[in-house]
């Protein structure tokens, strides 16, 4: 949480901020650089968490769609294969 350093906030938009600045101790100046780095530090990992998820769901979808192909195309082959043919030189059989 950041430091009040004596701030007046009563709507006087008159006030010199650095003049503000400069009331603060110099330990409420570190305190308030590391809160605002610690807030800039979580709102990047935020950002590099969700790209990390679109990611993982991108790859996920595209192993899945290979997966999909795969048996789609095994399947084919299968019907293909198995589909009776003659040997060659082979007669028909017809039966009577």
């Amino acid at each position: 949480m950041l430091m009040d350093c004596n701030f007046d906030y009563t709507g006087d938009a008159q006030r010199d901020s650095l003049a503000d600045l400069i009331k603060c101790s110099p330990l409420d100046k570190v305190k308030n650089a590391a809160a605002t780095a610690l807030a800039a530090a979580a709102v990047k990992a935020k950002v590099l968490a969700d790209q990390e998820e679109w990611e993982i769901l991108r790859l996920t979808a595209f192993v899945v769609d290979s997966q999909v192909m795969n048996y789609q195309y095994d399947i084919v082959m299968k019907n293909t294969l198995s589909f009776p043919h003659n040997a060659p030189g082979q007669a028909l059989k017809v039966r009577a």
